[in-house]
């Protein structure tokens, strides 16, 4: 069987993960957005409470994040390149990892099977993980005009 059921909780894990960071981006430019919005022009006054020094901090941070006035789909982009390079350093790990094995093997053949099939599959993995990019940015450009 290609993949047993700890590879699978794995993925749903590291899934999880990822979609949670994901979340986490949105709802931060969401948020972002509201914070930068401007009161319509019949709204009372600017509640005094809150001095400008603060205001003033709360929009340089904003404009310090570049999220103020970016696009839904330019976000979606930042949040898949950053998966995409999440899956970049699952990759050289698993490039090491097999590497070690395979020099620790000791002429063991058995070893030296299992690091192969983990090199291989890493690099599957980069493959199919490339090839999904394409096909996002051909959509995510389609999109966008």
């Amino acid at each position: 069987m290609l993949l047993n059921l700890k590879k699978i909780n794995l993925f749903s894990k590291i899934f999880s993960v990822l979609a949670t960071f994901a979340v986490i981006f949105l709802l931060q430019g969401a948020t972002t957005l509201a914070v930068t919005a401007t009161p319509p022009a019949d709204a009372p006054a600017a509640s005094t409470s809150t001095p400008p020094s603060i205001r003033e901090g709360l929009g340089n941070t904003v404009e310090g994040t570049g999220l103020s006035n970016t696009p839904i789909s330019a976000r979606i982009g930042t949040v898949i390149t950053t998966i995409i390079s999440f899956v970049g350093v699952i990759f050289l790990i698993l490039m090491v990892a097999g590497g070690l094995i395979w020099m620790t093997a000791g002429g063991s053949e058995e070893k030296v099977t299992k690091a192969k099939k983990l090199i291989v599959n890493a690099v599957i993995g980069v493959i199919i993980t490339m090839f999904s990019y394409v096909i996002v940015n051909v959509i995510m450009q389609g999109i966008a005009g």
